[in-house]
């Protein structure tokens, strides 16, 4: 049986550098076979896991329903339309996403065609002149006049499984997902972009059966904070705001908010916390490492075909405080609030701004 292995990060901590240095490796097949390709039909809103959240801890009929109905949205709109880095489920797999999905919701919920969710009120003529006629003939009161409650035409899901009925459907659930995206293939290890983010580790057991491993990767947040601030969203790599602030004492604080370290229960035959940097520096150890968390005795790159993780190059990417002394200054805030989140570099290291990179090299830094 193969291993189906997810890789994960925070922004920006490195987990496509994990991702290409595992699609080296000998045995080792990324699915989809798609560069930068997130499945987040499981962790967006509306997705898996906020449907679990509703059904096995707030669950009641009406909240089944709203939260089925947004799944089923979910669903549809991931199946039908072509997102390429994301969904795109027809285009790539025919009606089998669109299938599981049922066969899931049947093993979870029952429908009806009742129209569930009243979505407004307005005032009907017909049902008050109705309404006058019934107080007429028949004495029958009237219960506010021509008011008419309009409900949407979503079918009525009704869905209360206990947590181990949710949690077993679930499970066959994401297993013949996995089987869908591998498309048949049947390595050592299946590799997975986004399956589920850091701060829902704690939730493998309610969704994924004992084939499943995840890897979460951290980074040094100096150079997080300095990519951050002077790189990655500045034209014309990105014109969108940059993800994290940019005043150091609001990054320091959302890094403490958003960043989750592992915990003492962690499961740690099945999640694995690293660090990029050791991607970089400490290759061949890191190579031995994975091997024991995923049970494979060795692993190896592939032969002849084109190096996706290369950590000479990569370096150039780590110790990006000491690529300007002003910038040294500048993170000495984050050294002092977030000493438990610093890398320990073996040796100093000055990059080449230069050969800093985006996106497996190809986005040069233009200063």
């Amino acid at each position: 049986m193969s291993v189906n292995l997810a890789v994960t990060g925070y922004y920006g901590t490195g987990s496509s550098a994990a991702i290409d240095y595992l699609s080296d490796i000998d045995g080792v097949a990324l699915c989809p076979d798609i560069d930068e390709y997130e499945h987040n039909i499981f962790y967006q809103q509306g997705g898996l896991y906020e449907l679990g959240a509703i059904l096995m801890h707030a669950n009641s009929p009406y909240n089944s329903d709203a939260a089925i109905s947004q799944f089923v949205d979910a669903v549809q709109r991931e199946n039908d339309n072509n997102f390429g880095a994301f969904g795109s489920y027809k285009f790539l797999f025919g009606d089998e996403f669109a299938d599981i999905s049922s066969d899931f919701l049947k093993a979870i919920s029952r429908s009806s065609s009742w129209r569930s969710q009243p979505k407004c009120v307005r005032f009907s003529l017909v049902k008050a002149i109705l309404q006058i006629g019934a107080y007429i003939v028949w004495r029958r009161p009237i219960a506010k006049l021509g008011r008419k409650y309009v409900y949407d035409r979503n079918k009525f899901y009704f869905a209360m499984p206990s947590s181990e009925e949710f949690r077993d459907a679930a499970r066959k659930y994401t297993s013949a997902y996995f089987d869908m995206c591998a498309r048949h293939r049947n390595p050592k290890v299946r590799l997975f972009d986004h399956v589920i983010w850091p701060q829902q580790y704690k939730l493998i057991d309610d969704y994924f059966d004992e084939s499943f491993r995840l890897i979460v990767v951290k980074r040094d947040p100096r150079d997080v904070y300095l990519l951050n601030k002077y790189f990655w969203h500045v034209p014309p790599l990105n014109f969108v705001p940059p993800y994290y602030p940019t005043d150091v004492k609001l990054f320091v604080e959302t890094w403490k908010s958003v960043i989750v370290p592992p915990s003492d229960s962690i499961n740690q035959s099945q999640v694995l916390f690293i660090d990029f940097e050791d991607l970089v520096y400490r290759y061949d150890h890191m190579q031995s490492k994975m091997a024991e968390f995923l049970g494979i005795d060795t692993l190896a790159r592939k032969e002849g075909a084109p190096v996706l993780f290369d950590p000479k190059q990569s370096i150039e990417n780590t110790q990006i405080f000491n690529a300007n002394p002003e910038w040294l200054s500048e993170v000495s805030l984050i050294e002092r609030e977030l000493p438990e989140y610093l890398y320990d570099f073996p040796y100093k290291y000055i990059p080449d701004k230069s050969k800093w990179f985006d996106s497996r090299g190809v986005t040069p830094v233009k200063k």
